[in-house]
Protein backbone atom coordinates (compact mmCIF):
# COMPACT_ATOMS: atom_id res chain seq x y z
CA UNK A 1 0.00 0.00 0.00
CA UNK A 2 1.11 3.70 -0.61
CA UNK A 3 1.21 6.13 1.81
CA UNK A 4 -2.32 7.63 2.72
CA UNK A 5 -3.39 10.38 0.87
CA UNK A 6 -4.36 13.69 2.37
CA UNK A 7 -7.85 14.45 1.77
CA UNK A 8 -6.60 18.26 2.37
CA UNK A 9 -3.63 18.13 -0.39
CA UNK A 10 -4.09 20.40 -3.46
CA UNK A 11 -4.87 18.13 -6.84
CA UNK A 12 -2.51 17.02 -8.66
CA UNK A 13 -2.11 19.12 -12.20
CA UNK A 14 -4.32 17.16 -14.88
CA UNK A 15 -1.24 15.35 -17.59
CA UNK A 16 -2.15 16.07 -21.43
CA UNK A 17 -1.48 12.47 -22.24
CA UNK A 18 -4.29 11.47 -18.90
CA UNK A 19 -6.86 14.32 -20.83
CA UNK A 20 -6.45 12.72 -24.26
CA UNK A 21 -6.67 9.10 -23.04
CA UNK A 22 -10.61 10.66 -20.94
CA UNK A 23 -11.43 12.87 -24.04
CA UNK A 24 -11.01 9.74 -26.34
CA UNK A 25 -12.28 7.08 -23.91
CA UNK A 26 -15.59 9.79 -23.74
CA UNK A 27 -15.92 10.46 -27.22
CA UNK A 28 -16.15 6.69 -27.75
CA UNK A 29 -18.71 5.85 -24.85
CA UNK A 30 -20.65 8.67 -26.83
CA UNK A 31 -20.29 7.02 -30.01
CA UNK A 32 -21.27 3.50 -28.79
CA UNK A 33 -24.00 4.59 -27.46
CA UNK A 34 -25.14 6.83 -30.50
CA UNK A 35 -25.31 3.41 -32.28
CA UNK A 36 -26.58 1.27 -29.69
CA UNK A 37 -29.53 3.65 -29.66
CA UNK A 38 -30.11 3.26 -33.52
CA UNK A 39 -29.74 -0.37 -33.40
CA UNK A 40 -33.13 -2.33 -32.71
CA UNK A 41 -33.30 -4.20 -29.58
CA UNK A 42 -35.49 -7.01 -30.16
CA UNK A 43 -35.66 -9.10 -34.64
CA UNK A 44 -33.73 -8.06 -37.27
CA UNK A 45 -35.68 -5.23 -38.74
CA UNK A 46 -34.27 -1.69 -38.70
CA UNK A 47 -35.41 1.39 -36.97
CA UNK A 48 -36.06 4.04 -38.90
CA UNK A 49 -33.32 6.19 -37.30
CA UNK A 50 -31.20 3.69 -37.99
CA UNK A 51 -28.94 4.35 -41.23
CA UNK A 52 -28.72 1.41 -43.88
CA UNK A 53 -24.99 -0.31 -44.25
CA UNK A 54 -25.78 0.59 -48.03
CA UNK A 55 -26.71 4.59 -47.21
CA UNK A 56 -23.87 7.20 -48.36
CA UNK A 57 -22.26 9.04 -45.01
CA UNK A 58 -23.39 12.28 -44.84
CA UNK A 59 -20.84 14.76 -43.85
CA UNK A 60 -21.04 18.36 -42.71
CA UNK A 61 -18.78 21.06 -42.28
CA UNK A 62 -18.75 23.85 -40.06
CA UNK A 63 -16.33 26.54 -40.70
CA UNK A 64 -15.15 27.11 -44.30
CA UNK A 65 -12.36 29.50 -44.16
CA UNK A 66 -8.63 28.16 -44.67
CA UNK A 67 -9.14 25.23 -42.01
CA UNK A 68 -12.35 24.03 -43.31
CA UNK A 69 -11.14 24.28 -47.65
CA UNK A 70 -8.13 22.22 -46.72
CA UNK A 71 -10.68 19.41 -45.11
CA UNK A 72 -12.93 19.71 -48.13
CA UNK A 73 -9.90 19.36 -50.47
CA UNK A 74 -8.98 16.11 -48.74
CA UNK A 75 -12.82 15.26 -49.12
CA UNK A 76 -12.63 15.23 -52.58
CA UNK A 77 -13.53 18.69 -53.06
CA UNK A 78 -11.11 21.24 -55.07
CA UNK A 79 -11.93 24.82 -53.37
CA UNK A 80 -11.39 27.29 -55.94
CA UNK A 81 -9.41 29.91 -53.98
CA UNK A 82 -6.02 31.80 -54.43
CA UNK A 83 -4.58 30.63 -52.06
CA UNK A 84 -4.55 26.84 -52.96
CA UNK A 85 -3.50 27.95 -56.33
CA UNK A 86 -0.55 25.47 -55.36
CA UNK A 87 -2.76 22.52 -55.43
CA UNK A 88 -4.00 23.32 -59.13
CA UNK A 89 -4.44 20.31 -61.07
CA UNK A 90 -3.96 18.35 -57.81
CA UNK A 91 -7.19 16.12 -57.55
CA UNK A 92 -8.14 13.89 -54.84
CA UNK A 93 -10.94 11.53 -55.50
CA UNK A 94 -13.57 11.89 -53.33
CA UNK A 95 -13.98 9.11 -50.71
CA UNK A 96 -16.56 6.36 -51.70
CA UNK A 97 -19.87 6.22 -49.94
CA UNK A 98 -19.21 9.38 -48.38
CA UNK A 99 -20.82 12.92 -49.48
CA UNK A 100 -20.55 16.23 -48.12
CA UNK A 101 -24.11 17.58 -47.58
CA UNK A 102 -24.10 20.27 -45.32
CA UNK A 103 -21.62 23.23 -45.08
CA UNK A 104 -21.49 26.06 -42.64
CA UNK A 105 -20.04 29.65 -41.93
CA UNK A 106 -20.49 32.91 -40.95
CA UNK A 107 -18.80 34.41 -43.77
CA UNK A 108 -20.79 34.45 -47.38
CA UNK A 109 -17.58 34.38 -49.25
CA UNK A 110 -16.08 31.32 -47.29
CA UNK A 111 -19.79 29.53 -47.59
CA UNK A 112 -19.56 30.86 -51.24
CA UNK A 113 -16.21 28.73 -52.41
CA UNK A 114 -17.11 25.81 -50.26
CA UNK A 115 -20.94 25.49 -51.42
CA UNK A 116 -19.57 25.84 -55.16
CA UNK A 117 -16.89 23.29 -54.45
CA UNK A 118 -19.26 20.61 -53.54
CA UNK A 119 -21.66 21.72 -56.04
CA UNK A 120 -18.87 21.48 -59.19
CA UNK A 121 -18.74 17.58 -57.84
CA UNK A 122 -22.41 17.35 -58.00
CA UNK A 123 -23.15 17.42 -55.05
CA UNK A 124 -26.20 19.81 -53.55
CA UNK A 125 -25.17 20.63 -50.47
CA UNK A 126 -27.09 22.75 -47.59
CA UNK A 127 -25.89 26.31 -47.06
CA UNK A 128 -26.10 27.77 -43.38
CA UNK A 129 -24.37 30.53 -41.28
CA UNK A 130 -26.08 28.57 -38.00
CA UNK A 131 -24.03 25.30 -37.18
CA UNK A 132 -26.93 24.90 -34.88
CA UNK A 133 -29.80 24.88 -37.60
CA UNK A 134 -27.42 22.98 -39.89
CA UNK A 135 -27.22 20.01 -37.05
CA UNK A 136 -31.13 20.21 -36.47
CA UNK A 137 -31.97 19.90 -40.42
CA UNK A 138 -29.71 18.25 -42.08
CA UNK A 139 -29.54 14.64 -40.67
CA UNK A 140 -25.65 14.08 -40.71
CA UNK A 141 -23.30 11.30 -39.75
CA UNK A 142 -20.26 12.96 -39.19
CA UNK A 143 -19.37 16.53 -39.12
CA UNK A 144 -15.90 18.32 -39.62
CA UNK A 145 -15.46 20.93 -37.07
CA UNK A 146 -13.05 23.34 -38.74
CA UNK A 147 -13.40 26.29 -36.45
CA UNK A 148 -11.23 28.42 -34.08
CA UNK A 149 -10.01 26.40 -31.72
CA UNK A 150 -11.62 27.89 -28.56
CA UNK A 151 -15.18 26.91 -30.66
CA UNK A 152 -14.58 22.97 -31.12
CA UNK A 153 -15.37 21.72 -27.69
CA UNK A 154 -19.11 23.28 -27.80
CA UNK A 155 -19.52 22.22 -31.31
CA UNK A 156 -18.48 18.95 -31.04
CA UNK A 157 -20.61 18.28 -27.80
CA UNK A 158 -23.36 19.84 -29.84
CA UNK A 159 -22.60 17.14 -32.99
CA UNK A 160 -22.74 14.31 -30.76
CA UNK A 161 -25.98 15.17 -29.19
CA UNK A 162 -27.73 15.85 -32.81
Amino acid sequence: MGAPVDPHAPPTPLRRRQLLRGAAASAAALAAARVARAVPAVGYGRTQDAPSPNDALRIGVIGTGARGQDHLWALGYAVDNPVYAHRKGTVVEPIAGAAVVAVCDAFEDNLDQAHAAVAARGGKPGRYTSWRKMLDEARLDAVVIATPDHLHGPLALAAVEA
